[in-house]
């Protein structure tokens, strides 16, 4: 059960940091204050470019997929695996290096759960 509860709070803590807004930063661009002003992959294409897009669109694709791959790798399995799935999205959603900003399309996923 600790096992859980620690893949839970990476899950969350990985799945909460907001890559588009980091990697927009990296070329000197405040994604918040740009476009739909969402820090999405969806806003960073728009206002970056194709590359920057997907890059993010990729970096948080992996914020799910890593925390889920390493508890799998250590023997986590079932209904554990969807609640560290579903903390990854939660995270996304509600995001404290954002002051728990609410990202729509994410709170629109997670209703729909």
């Amino acid at each position: 059960m600790l096992k859980v509860l620690i893949f839970v709070i990476i899950s969350y803590l990985l799945g909460s940091l907001p890559n588009g807004l980091y990697v927009a930063n990296l070329k000197g661009i405040d994604i918040r204050n740009e476009g739909s002003k969402n820090t999405g992959a969806t806003n960073v294409f728009r206002v970056m470019g194709a590359k920057f897009g997907i890059l993010v669109l990729i970096l948080d694709a992996l914020k799910g997929f890593i925390p889920l791959f390493i508890a799998e790798k250590f023997g986590v399995t079932g209904n554990s695996l969807v609640l560290i799935g579903i903390t990854a999205v939660i995270g996304h959603t509600f995001s404290p290096f954002l002051n728990l900003t609410i990202s729509s399309t994410s709170l629109k996923l997670t209703l729909s759960l």
